[in-house]
């Protein structure tokens, strides 16, 4: 999404065409970096800051197997 967000911003002056394709490939690589921050704040602390609410599977692992075994 990165190359093709800047081939369209290259050539966005000459094919004007290409705004949609700029818009939808900014809007793609916005999505994966959120969804990268939200699985790995599921796991462990995102870029090793400790924001609240995060590592939350590692600090309630034996909650969540005792969750699972009885259920």
């Amino acid at each position: 999404m990165a190359v093709a967000y800047t081939v369209g911003r290259i050539f966005e002056r000459r094919s004007p065409w290409l705004a949609p394709v700029i818009a939808f490939t900014e809007a793609a690589m916005v999505g994966a970096l959120a969804d990268w921050f939200a699985v790995v704040a599921l796991f462990r602390h995102p870029l090793n800051l400790p924001i609240p609410k995060t590592a939350i599977i590692p600090h309630n692992k034996e909650r969540i197997g005792n969750a699972l075994a009885t259920s």
